[in-house]
């Protein structure tokens, strides 16, 4: 019958336990002998200076020193050992804490702050106040060119989706708020993804085409090499992106209700390529690619690992890969990144939305 790995812990415990009591009635055995004999030690090798350089004896060896040092090496290797035991001991309970520790940050990441249903539900209530408003002003109809511009203004879906951007872009913020890596001054961003199909890039005209593969990352840029390895291409819609901290507030012309875009933000867009039967789904980069093509929210916790998941996967070429690695190393905006893909009504997959912030750890 086997011993349980519980059964071994207790005897080790036990035995740690004896030999950790033995050690100082050791120490008090030298001691009691030490000082009961203490004129035999003084006078013996190698305290007494005479003794040493006269060759040893049995006559000349003191029995009573003889043993006082026995049991004060003996004793010193136990205490010299006792304390090994010991420092070990302290660097185990010390990786166990802080694998405990690290464990529990992991686990508050995956929690929200107390205050985050609140927050959460003021978003909703905000949304619902905002969309409201805006369909009523919509319905009216102008009566001067001022009037024109704010119903026109109503009616911009854009500006709707910079308004959730904004608004999930608060709340990642303040989800962070639990992690040591938490916001701490870091600039949160968020941008849709339109994806365009193969079909659509066919049908572009040269200058739309020249435009789109000029800003594609990663990808050949003239359109018939790019379309024999892409079933599409993911596009950042420069009109529906978000940044926190922003100081755009003069762009919104004494609107209220304007969304300022991202002006720091490029065209930019990524290949996708969907699965083959029988192959690996990871066929695209890490982050927007591969959330669309998965059809699952996909994290970045440090975008410059993406060019080692890469090579990993092994669908990219060596050649590429020094770009993909120096691209992401350069590219503070995104350090890490959060991607969902969306649907429409009927359940196609149409864009990816990202939240991104220039620090690790999002």
């Amino acid at each position: 019958m086997k011993t349980s790995e519980s059964e071994l812990t207790q005897k080790d415990k036990s035995t740690n336990w004896i030999f950790d009591a033995f050690i100082p009635i050791w120490g008090l055995l030298t001691g009691f002998w030490g000082s009961i004999n203490s004129s035999f030690i003084k006078e013996a090798f190698p305290l007494n200076a005479e003794m040493w350089f006269i060759e040893p004896t049995k006559e000349n060896i003191s029995m009573q020193a003889s043993v006082f040092w026995l049991l004060l090496i003996i004793f010193s290797i136990l205490l010299a050992f006792q304390q090994f035991r010991l420092h070990k001991r302290r660097r185990a309970d010390q990786d166990t804490l802080t694998n405990q520790i690290s464990n529990l940050e992991k686990v508050l990441g995956t929690m929200p702050p107390v205050d985050f249903m609140d927050a959460l539900s003021k978003a909703f209530q905000d949304y619902d106040n905002y969309i409201t408003g805006q369909k009523a002003i919509a319905k009216y109809t102008a009566q001067n060119q001022s009037e024109e511009e704010v119903i026109k203004l109503a009616k911009d879906y854009k500006n709707h989706t910079r308004f959730i951007l904004s608004n999930m872009i608060a709340l990642a913020s303040q989800w962070d708020s639990t992690l040591t890596s938490g916001p701490h001054g870091a600039t949160y961003r968020g941008n849709i993804m339109i994806f365009r199909s193969k079909e659509y890039l066919v049908n572009l005209d040269d200058t739309a085409a020249k435009i789109l593969f000029s800003s594609a990352h990663f990808i050949h840029e003239d359109r018939k090499t790019a379309l024999q390895s892409l079933d599409g291409i993911l596009e950042v819609d420069i009109e529906m992106t978000y940044r926190s901290a922003s100081n755009q507030s003069d762009k919104a012309n004494n609107q209220s209700t304007l969304i300022p875009h991202d002006d720091e933000i490029k065209p930019f867009a990524l290949g996708v390529k969907f699965p083959t039967p029988g192959k690996d789904t990871l066929q695209n980069l890490p982050g927007a690619p591969e959330a669309f093509v998965t059809d699952r929210p996909t994290i970045i916790p440090d975008n410059t690992a993406i060019a080692d998941l890469c090579k990993r996967a092994g669908f990219v070429e060596n050649s590429e890969l020094d770009s993909i690695e120096k691209y992401y190393e350069a590219d503070a905006k995104g350090r890490s990144i959060i991607c969902w893909p969306i649907k429409d009504a009927e359940g196609n997959r149409i864009a990816v939305i990202n939240i991104y912030r220039d620090k690790k750890d999002i």
